[in-house]
């Protein structure tokens, strides 16, 4: 896996980050008339939990947007990193691998996946900043 790998991943990404923006788009009348009939019960418990459901969605669409930008970023610089070819084919694979099980942990709410690989994406981000300041 090379950089033009992770621009080409990036940028199909973003497309899956675009449907569930677009999800979310078309649910957003339903989400705001179940909020209203919620208010007008007095269901406070109720709204909250509508609103926090669409809320967690709503991230869920943000950092698939951030993750897919990070990784066309991540692809123009990394030639210029001065990084080997094992390293880049890690940090490729990394930031593939962190994009994809993030993702798929929250939309299952799965904290400990997100976690790990929001730890993995941080650790691909310092190692890419360091790498191109040293080497630049």
């Amino acid at each position: 896996m090379n950089n033009v790998t992770l621009i080409a991943f990036g940028f199909g990404w973003m497309v899956v980050a675009a449907l569930l923006g677009l999800y979310l788009g078309a649910r957003h009348e339903g989400h705001l008339g179940d909020l209203e009939k919620a208010a007008a019960r007095g269901d406070l418990a109720g709204y909250h939990r509508t609103f926090e459901a669409y809320k967690w969605r709503s991230s869920i669409h943000a950092h698939g947007m951030l993750f897919s930008l990070s990784s066309v970023a991540v692809g123009a610089v990394l030639p210029q990193s001065g990084m080997g070819t094992a390293a880049m084919q890690y940090l490729v694979a990394g930031l593939i691998f962190a994009t994809v099980v993030w993702t798929l942990a929250a939309l299952r709410r799965i904290r400990p996946a997100m976690g790990l690989a929001d730890l993995l994406f941080l650790g691909a981000m310092a190692t890419v900043a360091w790498n191109t300041v040293v080497n630049n």
